[in-house]
């Protein structure tokens, strides 16, 4: 017990956060106050200069996590611009979820380059049968343990938070319910349930398995993540401010989730945004503009409430140079005591309760003034802008996207769409690396230990297992600004050898343009059976066929007639075979 109040004890000083009675503080007294100007290396809080948010940029400094995800957190919720940027980003890059399109590697499992039509459809078969599985698993809520939201709306949630946050940690668990389509369910955590133990038991484990812990998460000499340690217990976590949180150490204690088994089962998915190398934990993309987003916000406030105060003084009185100013309020309160109901007075406050305006007697040399603070100011609008412009860039989003607003001509709104889209496609590939093939993997396995996949070879080699989870994540296209053009521009691209069908159905879909082409093959000739033009029958009935061969120029036809001339002259049905015992 006395090693373990040490250790506590050691760790308060270094970290000389306010606890307790010291709760109460304001946030600039806790932000700027001598807590955080000790000795050791400074920290980045967001502030862009000393005293505005608190601690400034100096030589020597890190990222003080715990206060940039509080101050993140709050511009999300109250800024218009960090909004918009994190909801674009989210909505671009998942939309209404990615949808799973398995690609097997067919070469790598069976080794047959060129295999048969028998083979084609089994295999066509197989992966239909894998999107169909993972797609009902995925629309229904089994893969979210609180049974509240599918997997394509845990997607776009995932996102949202990681770009706030700067990192998410997700727990997979399996279940024994022999009722559901599939035992893997997941279950996410906030960041600021990740934290470092205090027990001396486990920090004594820890050290003896040669780890080391930074900031609740568990790395080996490597620099690898073997385990999170997180504290589960919801009602123990800290509150909605900085300034109302007890100490973390005087909480419950946090447990250990081990990222994966011995066998490679996954527990833990721990996805961040990415940042200098060494960086362990995430930070938000709200993080370096934080100052400017609390100032546009007390901008726009500002402004607002000027304008609500301009509507609500309409008049004011200008005093004469020889006399006082007269009474604004006689006729009111004349009004008032006349007509009770017309108006009220409480103390020096007078309220009417019918409209109209009455204006008050002027004495010599006094006039009425319009009162006008020329608000809302434009040229605050047209700055607020500019900046929000500056921070849309610094995150690869052009502002015409992020405010879903084009005014521009066609090739700068086209420009917008292209520049944006990488950006978006980066997020979109980030996703799926650091998430969803991980859940897809731990999906993957527990169907085949069912038996209701066949998968070849999948644990003899890691290479045939890379194989068999081979596949593509499709979400929402890029937008066109001009369909046809940009179609007509890749087919000239083609044409000249500037680009490939392969490279263009990637950028357009993401789709393998083998792929396509073998499925529109087989969809080409049922639709080509399917509009088969219907035949003349030579069976002396009239049919539809009307430009169908004569059979009367058949040798082979009953009807043929030697004398029979096709090139004559035609009436209009002089091509159709007349009915049996019919006049001409």
């Amino acid at each position: 017990m006395g090693a373990l109040r040490n250790l506590a004890a050691a760790f308060m000083r270094i970290d000389q956060r306010p606890h307790g009675p010291q709760a109460s503080l304001s946030p600039d007294q806790y932000y700027g106050g001598p807590s955080r100007s000790g000795g050791g290396p400074s920290t980045y809080t967001g502030a862009k200069y000393s005293g505005a948010l608190g601690k400034g940029f100096v030589s020597t400094w890190a990222i003080d996590r715990e206060i940039v995800l509080e101050r993140s957190r709050r511009a999300y919720w109250e800024s218009p611009q960090a909004r918009k940027l994190v909801h674009r980003i989210a909505d671009f890059a998942i939309g209404n979820g990615l949808s799973y399109q398995s690609s097997p590697v067919w070469e790598l499992i069976d080794g047959m380059g060129d295999p048969s039509d028998l083979k084609k459809k089994q295999r066509a078969k197989l992966k239909r049968d894998l999107d169909l599985r993972f797609h009902m698993s995925a629309s229904s809520h089994e893969f979210d343990a609180a049974d509240r939201e599918t997997l394509y709306e845990l997607q776009w949630n995932e996102i949202r938070d990681r770009l706030v946050d700067g990192e998410t940690f997700t727990v997979l668990r399996y279940s024994d319910d022999p009722m559901r389509m599939n035992p893997v369910s997941i279950q996410r955590y906030r960041p600021d349930q990740v934290v470092t133990p205090m027990n001396s038991i486990d920090v004594e484990a820890v050290r003896a398995a040669g780890n080391t812990i930074f900031s609740g998460i568990e790395l080996d000499q490597a620099g690898r993540e073997v385990a999170i340690w997180i504290r589960p217990d919801e009602s123990a976590t800290w509150g909605d401010s900085v300034l109302d949180r007890p100490y973390p150490s005087m909480i419950g204690q946090p447990v250990r989730f081990p990222c994966s088994a011995p066998s490679g089962r996954r527990f833990v998915i721990h996805a961040k945004l990415p940042g200098p190398p060494g960086e362990i934990r995430g930070v938000s993309i709200l993080a370096p503009y934080l100052h400017e987003l609390q100032k546009l916000d007390d901008a726009r406030i500002a402004e607002l409430e000027a304008m609500v105060l301009n509507a609500m003084l309409a008049w004011w009185v200008k005093p004469g140079p020889n006399a006082p100013s007269s009474d604004i309020l006689a006729k009111l309160k004349a009004k008032a005591s006349g007509d009770p109901g017309a108006a009220a007075q409480s103390g020096a406050t007078l309220s009417t309760n019918k409209p109209g305006i009455v204006a008050p007697p002027l004495k010599d040399g006094e006039s009425l003034e319009s009162f006008n603070t020329a608000r809302p100011n434009l040229d605050v609008v047209a700055f607020s802008k500019e900046i929000e412009g500056g921070i849309d860039a610094g995150e690869g989003m052009a502002p015409e996207m992020v405010d879903i607003k084009y005014d521009t001509a066609y090739t700068a709104a086209r420009g917008a769409i292209l520049t944006t889209w990488t950006r978006i496609e980066i997020y979109r590939d980030m996703t799926a690396s650091q998430w969803l093939s991980f859940i897809l993997e731990a999906w993957f396995i527990q169907e085949i230990q069912a038996g209701r996949v066949k998968a070849k070879g999948f644990g003899d080699s890691p290479l045939i297992r890379r194989a068999w989870l081979n596949c593509t994540w499709l979400g929402t296209n890029m937008p066109s600004v001009n369909p046809l053009q940009e179609v007509q521009a890749v087919k000239i691209r083609e044409e000249l050898g500037h680009t490939t069908g392969k490279r263009e159905a990637m950028k357009y879909n993401n789709s393998d343009i083998g792929d396509n082409l073998s499925v529109l093959k087989d969809e080409n000739a049922a639709l080509a059976e399917a509009r088969a033009p219907i035949a003349a029958l030579d069976n002396g009935q009239m049919t539809l066929g009307l430009d169908a061969p004569d059979p009367r120029s058949d040798p082979n036809s009953p009807l043929f007639d030697p004398n029979f001339d096709p090139n004559a002259p035609k009436t209009a049905m002089k091509n159709v075979t007349p009915l049996k015992g019919a006049a001409l």
